[in-house]
């Protein structure tokens, strides 16, 4: 009887949690689909981007950067691999990654196609709506 009363009381649809997810696969949609002539993952793309900004990166700070699980990093860079946009070093316990020719052609495709999608969703959000996501980021990182 409780947990029924209790569940009255909650308004699903204003749960932070599932409009959070809400938006994040529409937002997802939107970057996902010019990547699909590429042939990778908005995830794939982030991972590409940071080795690209970084050149040389272990396996382990990737993932510590992009806050993803050890599984997730090593299940989309081994995807990279195999398409030849990634090389990965065998060092044990953290491979360092850096992009092949091949995955430098593809972010000069993925590049202009990023920042399409990032200035249409910055008009929807605006400056405030960016700086609110990044002060939630940054109080749940610490």
């Amino acid at each position: 009887m409780a947990t029924k009363n209790a569940l009255e009381q909650i308004d699903v649809l204003n749960c932070v949690n599932l409009r959070l997810r809400m938006l994040n696969r529409l937002v997802n949609k939107l970057y996902a689909d010019p990547l699909r002539e590429v042939g990778i993952s908005t995830c794939q793309q982030s991972i590409m981007f940071m080795v690209g900004k970084m050149k040389r990166i272990s396996q382990n700070e990737l993932g510590k950067a992009l806050f993803l699980e050890r599984s997730t990093v090593t299940r989309e860079i081994n995807g990279l691999v195999a398409k030849g946009f990634i090389r990965k070093t065998d060092d044990f316990p953290s491979p360092v990654l850096a992009l092949s020719k091949s995955g430098e052609n593809a972010l000069r495709v993925m590049v202009p196609l990023w920042s399409n999608i990032q200035e249409q969703v910055l008009d929807v959000i605006g400056k405030d709506g960016s700086s609110a996501i990044n002060k939630v980021l940054n109080s749940l990182r610490k």
